[in-house]
C-alpha cells in the first residue's frame, strides 16, 4: 500500500498556545485488498483463518487536528481522521487531555 499527500500544520501564534496540523493523501492499495492469515492457538488445536474487511484499491485520506494549550503544563488535543473511497467511508476521532508534572 503507497500514500501520496501534502502535510501542513503550525502554531497560531508566537506562544504556540493554538497550533493545527492537517494532511490529504491519495492511498493505493496494490495486490490482494482482503487482507486475512490463518492462525493457532499456542496451546495446540486446530487453525483457523481471520480475514479482515477488504480495503479500497484507491482512496483519498483525510486527518485534521487542533492543539490548545492551556498552561504550561496542561495541553487538550482534538483531531479527525476520514478515508473516502468508491461505495465507502470511514471517520473518527479523538479528543486527548494531557497534564505533565
Amino acid at each position: 500500500m503507497g500514500k501520496l499527500g501534502i502535510h501542513a500544520g503550525m502554531a497560531t501564534d508566537a506562544t504556540h498556545v493554538v497550533g493545527w496540523q492537517a494532511t490529504v493523501a491519495w492511498q493505493h492499495a496494490s495486490g490482494d485488498t482482503t487482507p486475512s492469515t490463518r492462525l493457532r492457538f499456542a496451546d495446540g488445536g486446530e487453525s483457523f483463518d481471520v480475514s479482515g474487511v477488504p480495503l479500497a484499491r484507491n482512496a483519498t485520506t483525510v486527518d485534521a487536528g487542533l492543539s490548545f494549550r492551556l498552561s504550561p503544563a496542561v495541553h487538550l488535543d482534538a483531531s479527525y481522521t476520514g478515508q473516502y473511497a468508491s461505495g465507502l467511508s470511514d471517520h473518527g476521532g479523538r479528543v486527548s487531555l494531557g497534564v505533565s508534572f
